[in-house]
């Protein structure tokens, strides 16, 4: 099976095939992604489809041998939401495909699972605050404000599990709310660090400096969610594909319309 992702929420934008086999003997399936960055600063409206052709030639298959399409559908920057919810429903109507719609805020969490974070921050803490881990995705939003929302690795740190709702907010009302040991991820953890930290001290705990890529929202992490619905049944008609906003159209910034 194979599901092309689009995440395309935020300037650090991306293409992703995820392949897997089916499940046999109750096993899970194995999985195989490729993912492809768009260059930075460089209209998405024009590197989006590129980065889907060079995907699509990597893995060796066309549109019509795709199974599926995944969305990254915000909350984001109004453009690069509507550009990536554009694209995929082009794509997937053309192939006649179903589609698997992702919160940008879940996706971005889910990277908190990749050994290189998870396995750091849960170094970095100690033991007892490793097992009370707070995963907080903040997503810059301008005029001082982030999207962002608070989740929990399961037992098995195979996923995600939102604690309450997706919020617009500014980051000092968040930042009184969080008491255990949190991990940031984000353009807007990444903008507003020095308040983090002077808040929360050492609860607070940031992916590798070394590696500013772990603190972007990927279409892999997308993939991986998608492909999990995928096979839960979980999809939709991509004529009902719809963008998540927290802030209506008309308040944005003209540099995010």
């Amino acid at each position: 099976m194979r599901l092309l992702a689009v995440e395309s929420s935020t300037p650090a934008a991306s293409v992703a095939i995820i392949e897997w086999d089916g499940v046999a003997d109750g096993r899970l399936p194995s999985e195989r992604v490729c993912l492809i960055r768009l260059e930075p600063g460089r209209p998405q409206t024009e590197s989006l489809l590129e980065a889907v052709d060079q995907v699509l030639a990597e893995t060796g298959c066309v549109v019509r041998e795709l199974d599926g399409f995944a969305a990254s559908v915000g909350p984001g920057a109004f453009i690069g939401v509507r550009v990536g919810i554009a694209t995929v429903k082009g794509l997937a109507m053309g192939a006649d495909k179903p589609v698997v719609p992702v919160s940008t805020l879940e996706g971005l969490a889910c990277r908190a699972l990749e050994p290189q974070i998870l396995d750091a921050a849960c170094v970095e803490a100690s033991s007892d605050a490793a097992s009370r881990l707070t995963v907080c995705p903040m997503i810059d939003a301008r005029r001082g404000e982030v999207y962002a929302a608070k989740f929990r690795p399961d037992h098995g740190r195979t996923q995600v599990v939102r604690e309450g709702e997706a919020v617009l907010s500014s980051p000092e009302p968040l930042l009184e709310k969080l008491n255990d040991t949190v991990l940031f991820l984000g353009d807007g953890a990444r903008l507003h660090r020095s308040m983090i930290i002077r808040r929360l001290g050492s609860r607070a705990l940031f992916p590798s400096s070394a590696l500013p890529e772990l603190m972007e929202p990927s279409a892999a992490a997308v993939a991986r969610l998608a492909a999990r619905r995928w096979r839960q049944g979980r999809t939709i008609d991509p004529g009902e594909l719809t963008a998540v906003y927290l802030r209506p159209a008309v308040e944005q910034p003209a540099a995010q319309r």
